[in-house]
């Protein structure tokens, strides 16, 4: 099975879990994101929010339908997530053209871009919750596919310093992962026995990959262990 295929198994498997699994710290850092998330929204008035990594659309779905005159698009690789995410919108009767949630993955948003009408402009690209840590082998390909259809980008992300190890060793106890560390100069990476797989990098390597595409980019210090990054695309 290809590496794409075994994400695509994993994550229809593991989406509620990883997704609805809470500690406290982990409620601190999503608190964070959201209230981060809102600012940003606030201060860029974008378009489109594209959401990767959206899962059933409880995360930043909330912030954006907040924001007047911003339309979603959710997508995500799980179907089963993308399907729970499709019903509790036709439950709030908000799913149509400008809110909806597909199953897609985010490193192929460059080519379906125009199938999925995304604008040229003012689109905000957010990848929540450490999804750029769960990209196989690295996120760069993503990051390149954000780049390539003009998306401004915000990107949350555990450090990968000591406390952001412990916040994320408990977190993924309680979600039912075991599994082992492997540490590198500019990264933090948890693999599970199951297929489990979530990095966490340097604060330096993410903005160093997000600089060489082309963005302007603004950190802001969400918890002593997450970080949020704010790439302004350079026009």
């Amino acid at each position: 099975m290809t590496t794409g295929a075994e994400r695509v198994r994993f994550f229809d498997r593991y989406w509620h879990p990883i997704v609805k699994t809470r500690t406290e710290h982990i409620r601190q850092y999503l608190a964070a994101e959201r209230e981060q998330m809102a600012a940003w929204l606030a201060a860029l008035s974008p378009r489109l929010v594209v959401e990767a990594g959206c899962a059933d659309g409880d995360l930043l779905l909330p912030e954006v339908l907040r924001h007047h005159g911003t339309a979603y698009l959710g997508i995500d690789i799980a179907a089963t997530a993308v399907a729970a995410g499709n019903r509790m919108l036709a439950g709030t009767g908000r799913a149509g053209r400008d809110v909806r949630i597909v199953c897609a993955d985010v490193q192929d948003l460059a080519r379906l871009a125009p199938s999925l009408g995304v604008p040229a402009t003012g689109v905000l690209t957010a990848y929540p919750f450490n999804l750029l840590g769960e990209l196989r082998p690295d996120p760069t390909e993503a990051l390149a596919a954000t780049a390539a259809i003009g998306s401004d980008i915000a990107v949350f992300t555990y450090d990968d310093g000591d406390a952001a190890r412990d916040v994320r060793l408990e977190y993924y106890l309680k979600c039912g992962f075991s599994g082992s560390w492997r540490e590198g100069p500019d990264r933090l990476v948890f693999r599970g026995e199951d297929g489990f797989f979530s990095a966490a990098y340097a604060q330096d390597t993410v903005t160093g990959w997000l600089a060489d595409l082309g963005y302007q980019v603004t950190t802001v210090r969400l918890t002593p262990f997450a970080v949020g990054y704010l790439g302004r695309l350079h026009r």
